[in-house]
């Protein structure tokens, strides 16, 4: 086994073979060994990290849904085999108390309606407090 000198001299292709997996198979080439082509990891998926096993010259791929967070804060994001879900949570924009019915848009919580907390009291100033809901 060869370790780290690709320029050496050799007889077979097992004599160039460095031992590591992700940077392609040496072969011997006239006499000399020649580098092979590195493995390159890539799934397509724009969520996923990619790393080379050593051992195995074999792709593995991990799911990271971080790198789906599309700075909206009413979407649940998450990564998937085939790439990022931003799925719209509505629940999320109604807190149920001062206000309602809205629903989670792209740019965000859009629509819905202010509850009416009006005691019928004009002598009092009238507020939503959700604590008090």
């Amino acid at each position: 086994m060869l370790q780290g000198c690709i320029d050496a001299s050799c007889t077979t292709n097992e004599n160039c073979d460095d031992g590591l997996g992700c940077n392609g198979v040496e072969l011997c080439n006239d006499g000399r060994c020649a580098e092979g082509a590195p493995v390159v990891c890539d799934d397509g998926v724009e969520c996923t990290v990619e790393r080379c096993d050593e051992a195995t010259g074999a792709c593995a791929s991990t799911m990271n849904d971080a790198l789906c967070d599309d700075g909206v804060p009413c979407t649940a994001d998450s990564c998937s085999a085939t790439g990022c879900v931003n799925e719209p949570m509505d629940a999320l924009c109604d807190d149920g108390f001062c206000f309602q019915g809205a629903e989670c848009t792209a740019e965000g919580c859009q629509g819905g309606t202010a509850r009416d907390c009006g005691d019928g009291n004009e002598c009092t100033t009238d507020s939503c407090d959700p604590a008090a809901s």
